[in-house]
């Protein structure tokens, strides 16, 4: 009998052991090499590397919880989030299409490890804070938090899904008039977002993603003095957040040609998100703006010597020498993109449009003649 009571003690000590080792938590570097793995495989256009990495099972249970599906909606529910969340296609096709990925930070709060990644894409950024866990010992993403929408993935998800098996409710309905405020915004149309808002605010007191879309609306409608203020008020309501009223200082600052603001903005910022070295460009565009263009190219370079890869930031070269009417060197950065990038047939014509006052210089002229030359030999060559 003690011999059976011995081996079974020894029996319950083995399993936990396996199952704490499982589970055991991973050190601070171990997470960062994580992290800088799906940043690297995104980079090199590998995407399965984040897609493995997501963990659609704990995923589909936030997403569904207390919608009381059946067992045939909850299969279909399932298979179609799996189908449609792979989070590694879309962050290496925008890389491919011209973006950049990269990982900024890692740190933990309330015994959760967290990784903040940023992604740029045609001129917008998406700060995105992942949630990570420890799953039959290995790194999984539980979920993201887009920090400068104020809304989870599963959350976006949470409404379609809901949509999608006519599940209606007071936060469905209102979610949904939250997206309509947010496509007011985007397609500039300010005072029906603003109406619908002023309607909407007085019970969406505590949603984020609420605040964030009357957040940005403000950095949109008020001068910067009058939308420092209500940043502020977003940062005494939601004091854990105050890197989203900094992120949408920046860009009121910028549009106002505030130089040392936009600065100070960028500090804060970087102090909740890391380093990241796409603020150069924000820099860059906000002495444009005041017609600095020196500084402008300064800051420029500086973004290109950590982002060589990113097309926008010649873009944006090109601009400040067109500004400048320096189309001698306008020329010579057009060249440097057919160097660094894939030319494309409709070039000429693009840069000919954006850049029509410089389409007489000789040098524009002589990589004309250049590219229709490249053109009709790659004809010739099919």
């Amino acid at each position: 009998m003690k011999k059976h009571i011995i081996f079974t003690i020894c029996l319950l000590a083995l399993t936990t052991t396996f199952h704490s080792c499982k589970n055991k938590d991973f050190s601070d570097d171990e997470y960062i090499a994580f992290a800088k793995n799906i940043e690297k495989s995104i980079l090199e256009g590998n995407a399965d590397i984040m897609n493995q990495a997501f963990d659609y099972k704990s995923f589909c249970k936030l997403v569904l919880s207390d919608f009381n599906l059946n067992k045939q909606e909850q299969e279909e529910a399932e298979t179609m989030l799996k189908n449609e969340i792979s989070p590694g296609n879309l962050k290496a096709e925008a890389v491919k299409n011209g973006g950049d990925f990269m990982f900024l930070k890692f740190y933990r709060k309330d015994n959760q490890a967290f990784a903040l990644f940023r992604l740029y894409y045609q001129g917008g950024i998406s700060i995105e804070e992942y949630e990570l866990k420890v799953v039959d010992g290995a790194i999984k993403i539980e979920d993201v938090f887009i920090v400068n929408s104020g809304v989870k993935w599963s959350e976006n998800y949470r409404f379609e899904m809901a949509v999608k098996f006519n599940i209606l409710n007071e936060e469905i309905a209102n979610t949904n008039k939250l997206l309509i405020a947010k496509s007011y915004i985007e397609n500039d149309e300010l005072d029906k977002a603003d109406s619908l808002l002023l309607y909407l605010l007085p019970q969406e007191q505590n949603n984020l993603y609420a605040r964030v879309l009357d957040l940005k609306l403000a950095s949109l409608l008020y001068n910067y003095d009058e939308f420092e203020e209500y940043a502020d008020k977003f940062k005494q309501n939601f004091t854990t957040e105050e890197r989203i009223a900094d992120f949408y200082l920046i860009h009121s600052s910028m549009a106002n040609g505030l130089v040392e603001e936009t600065q100070n903005n960028i500090n804060n910022l970087v102090k909740h998100c890391g380093f990241d070295p796409i603020y150069y460009l924000y820099m860059s565009q906000v002495f444009f703006n005041v017609d600095a263009y020196d500084f402008a190219l300064q800051t420029l370079d500086s973004a290109i010597v950590y982002l060589p890869g990113l097309f926008d930031l010649y873009v944006e070269k090109m601009n400040i020498y067109y500004a400048l009417e320096d189309y001698q060197k306008l020329t010579e950065t057009i060249l440097e993109v057919d160097k660094l990038f894939l030319p494309m047939p409709e070039d000429v014509e693009n840069y000919s449009r954006h850049f029509a006052k410089a389409v007489k210089n000789p040098y524009f002229q002589e990589w004309i003649e250049q590219r229709k030359s490249m053109q009709y030999n790659n004809i010739n060559n099919q």
